[in-house]
């Protein structure tokens, strides 16, 4: 497979490096190749790759398969606002927004689920059936938390997954689901 090379570094706009690479090449790996002789690119494992997604640059992680035109962003120590070495970085979200799983495992239906199903309430229709599959994924999600250096996650709770009545015993799938996302954030 051929991939296409640009640069967005200072001194370097403009240039194009064109690199044959084995199918199923990862981020990590065309960044060793990059550094490596012939090409010896100033990439470290901190270099940017990105591609274009509907016309908008998006990063990839390293070890997403590599696309055919992606572009390398250098940045200048000089140009970037560092942030105190203790600072905490992390990511929220919200159940009813990522968990998708609406109909899996006792959960019943939310207030939120009630007000997207009335036609108009929401752009495009949108529910939280499907969500991100946070529900499914948690493990992949986390894995990607841990690969962006995150040390903090909130999160909240589906009240209506974990007591589908409203009150009274808790639903045990709910609480396994729980306390496997908290065991899963723990060891990363």
């Amino acid at each position: 497979m051929r991939v296409t090379i640009c640069s967005t570094a200072d001194n370097c706009e403009g240039w194009l490096v064109e690199v044959d690479v084995e199918e199923g090449t990862t981020v990590a790996m065309l960044k060793k190749i990059l550094a490596a002789p012939p090409h010896n690119l100033g990439v470290t494992a901190s270099t940017k790759i990105l591609f274009r997604n509907n016309g908008v640059l998006t990063t990839m992680f390293d070890r997403e398969k590599v696309q055919s035109h992606v572009t390398l962003l250098n940045v200048n120590d000089d140009k970037v606002f560092t942030f105190p070495k203790d600072f905490l970085w992390g990511a929220s979200t919200a159940a009813y927004q990522v968990e998708g799983a609406a109909n899996k495992d006792g959960r019943s239906p939310s207030i939120w689920d009630t007000f997207s199903a009335i036609p108009g309430k929401t752009h495009n229709g949108d529910t939280g059936l499907f969500a991100c599959e946070h529900y499914a994924s948690y493990c992949e999600d986390v894995a990607l938390m841990k690969e962006l250096g995150l040390r903090a996650y909130r999160f909240s709770i589906s009240w209506s997954r974990l007591l589908p009545a409203g009150r009274g015993k808790a639903n045990p799938k709910a609480v396994a689901f729980y306390c496997s996302l908290l065991e899963k954030l723990h060891e990363n």
